[in-house]
């Protein structure tokens, strides 16, 4: 009993000292499907290869018997060899020995075996061949690879028997048992059935089912007792020991009570699974083993057990093996593989990319429902689906992608990936490599040709002798008789140009506000109801001359609606004064503004690229807007403006403008003023113009802007109502051209317009480019007798301020083309006029006229000053004497009404458009204008 307990303390001292929980690791599929070793398989259970310290200890047919359903458990082939001596130390020899192969296959597998057991006398010897099988498909797999489900198998087996008669001899010679051969061989057979989960496994055995005769006499019977045995295996995964408990029944005695052996082995696997200890105890003895595997997955492995019955003699039994596994196949799994990633398609923005990715499975075990994930740039980019690929099958797995910029893109197909963890991969299918699931292809998006186009020189030097007068005042002012809200019909003109204006300038919108006045209502609500009906009166007039506009004409309800125009309205006791100021007040004022944003404060910041890219829109889209940088001086005005002009671009520099503003913010503002606010132009040319020397063409140079081949390619000329004028193309890249300024017919083009040169390019792949109009301008000298008239600025009701937002702009303006006039023509007189209505006392009137002159005269020599580069008043004058020129200022009160000449020559007509009985003459009769004429010698 002593020796018992040893062997138990041993066993229990190696299984829990260790302290290691689930050497198998936390995920029981880990080592089933990539064994390393598992030392229960290599044990294959062979007859004559009995189990861990059960039953060697007299007859060999004792230990646990050969599983033919084991064939197909075990993990790789194998081959095992043992030999065993019973009661070492007894003077005669009594041994077995045992040798068997087990060939692996996917769900199957084959067995041979060969067993002896001998003693000087007598020797037994068995050769087998097993055969098992998995009896129902696995679930998939995973549960096929780890072996799970129920497996059979059957055994075939050939015994002998024989007596080896040079060891002994008889007492009795007649001895019939020896009369006749003395070996005696006869077949048997067996089954087997196993149920294998991931921890544990369950099975039962039957073996020499047909109970041979192994008798040397005929008539005499020797049987061979069947044998049946039944048993598990079960995992406790805390300490990671193995428990098997077998039971088997021989029928020898047909005492079914001893005729049943119950034992119960205990397994712990040490060092990786490299090392197997057991700890058996049955009916008839008591054992330990262990077992050492040379290498983790494969190679050799040696064992040594000794078993002590309990019965009967206690000499103890010995036994040795050799056991040597080969290289373990992998796993019965697919294997999906990105063979070849392609794109096909138009490379362009836009375009339909086609990416196509050939998807094989190098696996032996087919795949379903394969997600495969586009990725670029670490974003995915879509996932399409495989539905089955078979083993060495391939597909096309194709994406569409539509380029949104052009540029260089890199693109992976990673198979098996849902996309949630990238770059990790969430795989949804078990299979043999991942490293080959990953395929990668790039590809080049062309953008659209952006073409570029110089022109040398980009104006047209002509000389003309030319009367400009810009005349008929806008006044965007409505009148309306007393306690009426009908739009006269003289005013219809007045609509139509500002509906036109809108239509053109659609980012523009307009604020109409209705007014009333004192002696036209009861109370002020009544008197803000007419206000508002005129409003709407006028609003729906625009609307008429333009349905687009309803969306942009505004109804103002939250003005002053009794505010009054006039400055003052006592003039030295007139009467005529307090009817014209009533008749100002029944009005509607019209109001226009740009789209936002129409604002840029600067306090502290630069405008941005998106900003001047907003403005170039702007003026692109609305041919009266302009820019005004506003600055507390006109010197800090000028700077901004230079530096807005600058960024905005050569094309744009002539809408740019200053303002003095003491006291507001530094900003840059859109002004649509001159949608409501600029005079119409009337011209008359002479008829002869003179090209200078030298500019009698313009040079093209071209550039495609790309770097796709050229397919066609046109240079197109355009004025500014967009008529084409002059167009040449080819089927090639356009890189040189000359044009000589001439429109289709050969004559020369008309030098009131602008012109814009454009160059258009298709590349390829079909795509458009147009380069950003080039400025072409006819630059004209107006020599000789050069007569303008030229509106500075209009004011209110007896006011010496000017009213439109649209002064500012209107008076750099002028004051340009009064700086280029006397520059070109010299000797000129340029007198600024101040004008008035005839309402008020003559002698008050012409003040108020000389201090309107003198107040613009002063603005227009700071603003010429400006545009001349002077820094003081002196070099001015020193600049007018130079070019023989005066600059004054003079007031002519109401002794000349606004009046434009119509038609020419004999048929000339004088028209007066200030009429003074009417609001809106008065207001044009209210006015500043420059005047040239020429300096008497």
């Amino acid at each position: 009993m002593k020796q018992y307990l040893l062997f138990i303390s041993i066993f229990l001292l190696f299984a829990f000292a260790t302290g290691v929980e689930g050497q198998s690791g936390s995920d029981p599929y880990i080592n089933l499907i990539y064994p390393k070793v598992d030392p229960t398989y290599n044990s294959l259970l062979l007859d004559g290869y009995p189990a861990s310290g059960i039953g060697s200890y007299a007859t060999p047919q004792k230990p646990i018997l050969l599983n033919p359903a084991a064939m197909a458990t075990v993990p790789q082939t194998q081959v095992a060899f043992d030999h065993q001596r019973f009661f070492l130390g007894i003077g005669s020899e009594l041994y077995s020995s045992s040798f068997v192969y087990a060939h692996h296959f996917l769900n199957r597998g084959i067995g041979l075996s060969f067993g002896h057991f001998g003693s000087e006398m007598m020797s037994m010897q068995s050769i087998g061949l097993h055969y098992g099988q998995r009896l129902i498909s696995a679930a998939n797999p995973r549960a096929e690879t780890n072996r799970v489900g129920l497996y059979g198998g059957i055994s075939l087996r050939m015994r002998r028997k024989g007596y080896n008669d040079a060891n002994f001899r008889l007492a009795d010679p007649g001895d019939p048992l020896l009369a006749g051969e003395l070996s005696k061989t006869a077949f048997s057979g067996g089954f087997g059935i196993t149920y294998q989960a991931e921890t544990w496994r369950a099975f039962i055995i039957g073996d020499d089912l047909t109970s041979p005769n192994m008798a040397l006499q005929e008539g005499v019977t020797d049987k061979l007792p069947m044998q049946i045995q039944a048993g598990c295996e079960v995992l406790i995964p805390h300490w990671d020991v193995r428990v098997n408990p077998v039971i088997t029944y021989h029928d020898e005695t047909g005492d079914f009570g001893k005729d049943i052996d119950p034992t119960l082995t205990l397994r712990k696997a040490l060092l990786e699974n490299q090392l197997d200890m057991s700890l058996s105890g049955g009916r008839w003895a008591l054992g330990m083993g262990v077992y050492y595997f040379l290498g983790e997955e494969s190679g050799p492995g040696f064992g040594y057990e000794v078993s002590i019955p309990t019965t009967g003699i206690n000499n103890p039994s010995h036994r040795v093996a050799l056991t040597y596994r080969f290289a373990p196949p992998p796993p019965a799994y697919p294997d999906i593989a990105v063979d070849r990633v392609f794109a096909e398609g138009t490379p362009i923005i836009g375009g339909d990319i086609s990416i196509k990715a050939e998807i094989s499975n190098e696996g032996v075990r087919s795949a379903s429902n394969i997600p495969i994930n586009l990725v670029s740039d670490g974003e995915s980019l879509g996932i399409v689906r495989i539905d089955k690929l078979d083993p060495k099958e391939s597909k096309i797995a194709e994406f569409t992608w539509n380029p949104a910029e052009s540029g260089h893109y890199d693109f992976d197909i990673r198979a098996d990936d849902e996309g949630g963890k990238y770059p990790e991969f969430q795989s949804t299918i078990l299979e043999l490599d991942k490293s080959n699931n990953t395929g990668s292809c790039s590809a080049e998006i062309h953008p659209i040709p952006r073409p570029v186009i110089d022109a040398d020189p980009p104006n047209l030097l002509v000389t003309q002798l030319i009367t400009v007068t810009e005349d008929e005042p806008v006044v965007p002012i409505i009148f309306f008789d007393h306690n009426d809200i009908e739009v006269n019909p003289r005013f219809d003109s007045l609509l139509s140009i500002v509906g036109r204006r809108l239509s053109s300038n659609p980012s523009s919108h307009i604020m109409i506000e209705g007014y009333f006045e004192e002696t036209e209502a009861v109370d002020f609500p009544a008197g803000s109801t007419l206000a508002i009906n005129r409003a709407d009166r006028v609003g729906r007039k625009l609307i008429d001359v333009n349905s687009e506009l309803i969306d942009r004409v505004r109804i103002s309800e939250d003005h002053d609606f009794s505010r009054s125009r006039a400055e003052k309205e006592d003039f030295e006791g007139t009467r005529l004064g307090r009817i014209y100021t009533a008749q100002e007040n029944r009005r509607v004022e019209l109001r226009v503004y740009a789209r936002p944003p129409r604002k840029w404060l600067l306090e502290g910041r630069h405008l941005s690229d998106g900003d001047y890219e907003t403005i170039r829109d702007r003026l692109d889209n609305n041919d009266l807007f302009e820019v005004v940088c506003i600055a507390p001086t006109l010197d800090s005005a000028f700077t901004i403006k230079k530096s807005v002009a600058d960024n905005l671009g050569p094309r744009y520099k002539d809408r740019v403008f200053a303002r003095e503003a003491p006291g507001e913010e530094v900003k840059v503002t859109l002004t649509a003023g001159a949608i409501l606010y600029r005079p119409r132009a009337f011209e008359v040319p002479s008829n002869e113009l003179r090209v200078e020397p030298g500019f009698d063409k313009t040079n093209f140079e071209c550039d495609p802007g790309t770097a796709s081949k050229i397919q066609y390619s046109a240079i197109q000329v355009k004025d500014s109502w967009n008529e084409t004028v002059w167009e040449i193309d080819d089927n090639k890249m356009i890189e040189k051209a000359s044009w000589n300024w001439k429109g289709r017919d050969g004559t020369m083009i008309s030098p009131e317009k602008d012109y814009f040169a454009s160059l258009i390019v298709k590349d390829e792949f079909g795509q458009t480019g147009r380069s950003l109009p080039e400025s072409l301008r006819v630059v004209k000298s107006n020599r000789k007798d050069l007569a303008e008239r030229l509106i500075l600025v209009q004011f209110t009701f007896a006011g010496a301020f000017g009213e439109p937002d649209y002064a500012s702009v209107r008076m750099e303006k002028l004051s340009r083309k009064v700086v280029t006039r006397i520059a070109q023509d010299g000797s000129l007189r340029v007198v600024i006029g101040g004008h008035t209505d005839t309402i008020g006392v003559y002698s008050g009137n012409v003040k108020l006229s000389n201090r309107r002159a003198e107040e613009q005269y002063n603005t227009l020599r700071k603003y010429m000053m400006q545009i001349l580069g002077l820094d003081n008043q002196d070099k001015l004058d020193a600049w007018l004497v130079s070019n023989n020129s005066v600059l004054s200022a003079r007031g002519y009160g109401p002794s000349r009404p606004y009046t434009i000449t119509r038609g020419k020559g004999e048929s000339a007509r004088q028209v007066v458009i200030g009429d003074n009985s009417l609001p809106e003459g008065r207001i044009t009769n209210r006015r500043v204008e420059i005047e040239f004429m020429p300096l008497r010698e």
